[in-house]
């Protein structure tokens, strides 16, 4: 039995509990202890927000962050000629009251976030032929089946039973409604999603959803970026005021999470030392995947959950010196796939910035890759797309001037997981053992994510505290 019980919990990704010594305060010099109400976890788009959030509550806070700024996947590159931003990561937020309520907190004003427009060709970027798709942008006929499931612009559904439609494949949500001309549309628009015709519909959905289509159809005010460009200035006046709080480049170590309301103990390691965390609450603001949580000693009800949630590599990054025309954007379109869908590994697209000859690029994987396998990868198919179009290459080799890392990204789990009930169980976790979670599995948007703290986490971590 006891071995029975060992493969279980070996299957789930059960941690081994932490070593009691780690939380005893006889072991730390004062400096390294840290008392707070609130420790966050995560410095993305979520845990800052909720940094945030909590001081003007008047409430106490540490947020560990493992990279050296905030921001998560809000990437802004500065021209240092020109002093011109260019975004690479978030392009837009959703125009909710939980953004324009956050970027007013920093007095940034906000305008409608218009595209760049450039001349698209459609290349398949694996064997160099032009592509006659035929993009279509009338998506009423999606966009009907998505105004039937109103919740999901606020994450995951929950409610029982799961309609069917949205737990079938989209390949074969597109062929029961007919869908088929603007299947390279919604591709197109949910970059990042990979496999798009092998996704859950429920996934794409989560995806594209009303507010970009709205923004495809020209409606205005669906999405919003700061007046004076760069989207990543809300962060880094976010760690200019929080900066005394905020633990960089530095991560947990294991945490103490008793299941009674006696608060939590958390080890964390900086640059400099090692520091104990006392806490009443923690937020995860950080995916929920076994290599985030291990190191909070899950037990098997949470165990269960975050080994299921799965994800796909995806990288941007922006380069120069490609000999491609400028002001030209190029997109991935297999000639011999339905729909003209290029299947994983790829680049999605290389398009034009605003600075002539920059070009963003996006490259998505079924599994994770080294930086410089991805820029092998991106700098053959610009080659590739350089020969259909019958340029010359440039003197030397392209130029990679910023380069991201969001593995992984849109993290599920199978259908048969979400009919029984994984999203109820997963937003079930929230206050057990002193513990909130917030982030992009339950949303995968930055607006969405505002509004699931405001609406969910806060309250339920204020009440008592």
């Amino acid at each position: 039995m006891m071995l029975l019980t060992l493969l279980i919990l070996s299957s789930v990704g059960l941690a081994a509990a932490a070593d009691p010594s780690l939380f005893s305060e006889n072991d730390y010099s004062p400096d390294n202890i840290v008392n707070r109400d609130v420790l966050i976890v995560g410095g993305g788009a979520a845990g800052t927000h909720a940094a945030v959030r909590l001081k003007d509550l008047g409430k106490s806070f540490t947020l560990v962050e493992k990279s050296s700024v905030l921001g998560g996947h809000t990437h802004t590159y500065i021209d240092p000629t020109t002093g011109t931003p260019v975004e690479f990561g978030v392009h837009s937020f959703g125009n909710t009251s939980d953004t324009r309520d956050f970027f007013a907190r920093f007095e940034i004003p906000l305008v409608d976030f218009v595209p760049a427009r450039f001349p698209v060709h459609y290349i398949d970027f694996n064997t160099g032929d032009a592509v006659a798709v035929a993009l279509d942008t009338n998506v009423t006929g999606y966009l009907d089946q998505v105004e039937k499931y109103p919740s999901l612009a606020y994450g995951w559904l929950t409610s029982f039973p799961v309609p069917s439609d949205l737990l079938l494949s989209f390949g074969d949500f597109v062929n029961k409604y007919s869908l088929q001309k603007i299947v390279y549309t919604i591709y197109y628009l949910g970059v990042g999603i990979g496999n798009i015709l092998q996704q859950l519909t429920i996934t794409v959905m989560n995806s594209v959803g009303v507010g970009i289509l709205s923004g495809l159809q020209g409606v205005p005010g669906g999405a919003v970026v700061p007046a004076a460009g760069n989207n990543h200035a809300i962060f880094d006046k976010a760690l200019a005021e929080l900066r005394a709080d905020i633990l960089l480049n530095s991560h947990v170590v294991a945490a103490s999470r008793p299941a009674n309301n006696s608060g939590v103990k958390v080890v964390v390691q900086t640059p400099n030392s090692r520091k104990l965390v006392l806490a009443k609450r923690i937020i995860v603001a950080v995916l929920t995947q076994p290599e985030n949580m291990n190191v909070f000693s899950p037990d098997e009800r949470e165990a269960r959950l975050f080994s299921q949630l799965k994800g796909q590599a995806f990288y941007v990054g922006l380069v120069t010196n490609t000999g491609l025309p400028v002001n030209q954007s190029y997109y991935n379109a297999a000639s011999s796939e339905p729909d003209n869908v290029p299947l994983l590994p790829k680049t999605y697209n290389i398009q034009s910035t605003v600075l002539p000859g920059v070009f963003w690029w996006l490259y998505g994987s079924e599994t994770a890759l080294t930086e410089a396998a991805v820029k092998t990868a991106v700098t053959s198919q610009i080659a590739t797309v350089r020969r259909a179009l019958n340029v010359p290459a440039p003197a030397g080799s392209p130029q990679f001037l910023a380069f991201g890392n969001h593995t992984p990204t849109h993290v599920t789990v199978p259908a048969e997981a979400i009919a029984s009930g994984f999203y109820r169980d997963l937003y079930g976790l929230q206050g057990y053992r002193n513990t909130w979670y917030t982030g992009a599995q339950f949303i995968d948007s930055a607006s969405g994510i505002w509004n699931l703290t405001n609406a969910v986490v806060l309250p339920g971590l204020l009440t008592g505290l």
